[in-house]
């Protein structure tokens, strides 16, 4: 009898704690968060007015992300980055941006696009899954492409960063009316919430330090995920 030879599964690049030595490292200074960037997008176009046409809004925000963050730095893209492009394309772009790109995948994300090989090979794309929580620089911080109601059991000094709802001028979604309800350390990481480019860690510091901050009792400084 024959048996059917097994396909080999391309799995999404995983990111546990015993893997982040293949990462560059999270120095702190060298860490940027964004989302909601649509590249490509014609529907995201339609609202934001402020860019004449699709090229202006693609070249705007490739060259406001290499003008923020270095060669050397990491990016975490906390979903919506390039809906519907096609695999050529998308590599062409994921190699234009400076930095290695930690994707957290938000509800416009195509998974088959990043299963590629050469994606997955030929760029530094890592698509980390629907959340990720980790340590940086002390602090506690939760990643996802949405906004939580309740996070962690504990709020103080706990960020949660997010995407999704296009927060800003032109905001005018179903999401708007809800956004009174987050919390301090809530924080919008999306392209139209931040002058169309990534945020520094250190700028949210000081974003989440005019709040409140507590030092956490963990004097651990290591970037490492939470358990």
């Amino acid at each position: 009898m024959l048996m059917s030879k097994k396909k080999r599964r391309i799995p999404v690049t995983p990111l546990y704690s015993d893997q982040m030595a293949d990462l560059p490292s999270m120095d702190p200074e060298k860490v940027f968060f964004t989302a909601d960037t649509h590249f490509f997008s014609e529907v995201v176009l339609g609202y934001r007015k402020r860019f004449a046409d699709l090229d202006a809004m693609n070249e705007t925000l490739i060259r406001n992300w290499n003008d923020t963050v270095p060669e050397d730095g990491v990016v975490f893209h906390l979903g919506d980055f390039a809906p519907d492009t096609p695999k050529e394309k998308m590599i062409e772009l994921l190699n234009r941006l400076n930095g290695t790109i930690l994707l957290i995948k938000g509800n416009h994300d195509d998974i088959g696009v990043f299963r590629s090989w050469e994606v997955m090979t030929q760029t530094r794309l890592h698509v980390v899954g629907y959340k990720w929580n980790m340590f940086l620089g002390r602090r506690k911080i939760l990643l996802d492409h949405y906004p939580y109601l309740c996070y962690a059991g504990e709020y103080k000094g706990v960020w949660q960063l997010f995407g999704h709802v296009h927060s800003g001028q032109e905001t005018k979604g179903c999401d708007t009316p809800r956004l009174q309800y987050l919390l301090p350390f809530q924080y919008d990481v999306g392209v139209d919430n931040n002058d169309d480019k990534p945020i520094s860690f250190l700028r949210l510091k000081e974003i989440m330090d005019t709040r409140y901050y507590s030092e956490p009792e963990d004097k651990e400084t290591e970037s490492l995920p939470l358990e």
